[in-house]
């Protein structure tokens, strides 16, 4: 019975928050507490510690590296802002169902561990009843750097390994309408369990998978509304966005592009993905079979020669209207676009040729004019 309270109580307070207009506005008795990274000052419901990472991984000019970490121990809203060279925001709060991470305008490096490590929440095995909420904040842009990874045991004494710059044990949630840009020598966005995108201009640049959900047969990658740019260039490896569970598409705009030196998809996941909506364009050197049944058609590509970085392949409807332009900006052998009204029927495919309007992340604004390459 007390699960089913908490598990009630998250829903309900999930529920008032996604009734916020843009997420950005507070109801009058939600309490938000606000940190300045830069003060390094503790606040109701956060630690600060000084902790030096000691794991293979850590560079040698690092070794002795001490990161000001910031530790959400309880429920609350928490407000970030400011900027810390070898920092960390971490979550380690058993049973704690409702925090929400608001991102407002931060700047947070970290050469040894993720920027943002979720080590311990309250697991409801729901994706929409995630604990732990990343806010990015209206009209902001926040920047993290880093990965490479950090360790825990959990509650079994399983040894669990956290390699992203955004690394989660639990699921979680990221949404709002403000900007965040990751750059990780190793993973993007990294979770045991579900990840699921309702929200925010995500950018990532990475040294292996830029998006991963890294639970066997578990892990759920949902988007369903906002914006982003998974790129896996860095390195020598990884996909653009992997699930080794399965990866769903609601809505919203991704671009997923695969390491070029590699065998990675735009796309991978073990149990299968599908398309419900929004715009998708993807790139690489492998191909996990998208559902046929995915209610939105879909076109899968493959070249006999790796295609130019910047070129860009364009999809026009039967009266040579652009459907759908992509641009990938790194070499790649196959490729998925997706787009709300593409029916089945007859397309042409382009590569070259130029458009009107500017690309963002390799993918140009519907609707322009084309004039047609080969």
């Amino acid at each position: 019975m007390k699960r089913m309270n908490r598990i009630l109580a998250a829903a309900l307070a999930i529920a008032l928050w996604a009734s916020i207009p843009g997420g950005t506005a507070l109801a009058e008795n939600e309490m938000v507490t606000d940190i300045d990274l830069a003060s390094a000052r503790e606040a109701p419901g956060v630690k600060v510690e000084s902790i030096v990472e000691n794991h293979p991984d850590v560079a040698e000019e690092y070794a002795q590296t001490a990161n000001t970490v910031f530790t959400i121990t309880e429920n609350g809203i928490y407000r970030f802002t400011g900027e810390l060279e070898n920092g960390q925001i971490r979550v380690d709060a058993p049973g704690a169902d409702n925090i929400r991470i608001i991102l407002a305008g931060v700047t947070l490096t970290n050469h040894t561990a993720p920027a943002i490590y979720i080590k311990n929440a309250f697991e409801t095995g729901d994706t929409s009843l995630a604990a732990v909420r990343i806010h990015l904040q209206a009209g902001t842009q926040s920047v993290l750097n880093g990965s490479h990874y950090a360790k825990h045991t959990d509650s079994q004494g399983n040894e669990i390994d956290h390699d992203g710059a955004v690394s989660s044990a639990v699921s979680l949630v990221f949404e709002g309408e403000g900007a965040l840009e990751i750059n990780a020598d190793n993973e993007g966005i990294e979770g045991q369990m579900h990840l699921i995108f309702n929200g925010g201009d995500i950018s990532i640049l990475s040294g292996d998978d830029a998006i991963n959900g890294s639970g066997d047969n578990e892990s759920h990658i949902m988007i369903n509304a906002g914006r982003i740019a998974a790129k896996s260039i860095l390195g020598k490896e990884g996909d653009g966005i992997d699930s080794n569970g399965s990866i769903t598409v609601n809505g919203g705009t991704v671009i997923a592009i695969a390491n070029p030196n590699s065998k990675d998809s735009g796309l991978d996941s073990d149990l299968g993905i599908t398309i419900n909506g929004g715009i998708v364009a993807a790139s690489g050197s492998m191909y996990d079979e998208i559902s046929p049944s995915s209610p939105q058609r879909f076109i899968h590509l493959v070249f006999t020669a790796p295609g130019e970085a910047g070129t860009p392949v364009v999809l026009t409807d039967e009266i040579g209207r652009a459907v759908i332009a992509f641009a990938p900006s790194a070499a790649y052998t196959q490729m998925t676009l997706s787009a709300p009204g593409m029916t089945d029927g007859l397309y042409q495919v382009y590569k070259g040729g130029s458009l009107d309007g500017e690309a963002m992340d390799g993918l140009y604004p519907s609707g322009n004019a084309y004039a047609p390459g080969t």
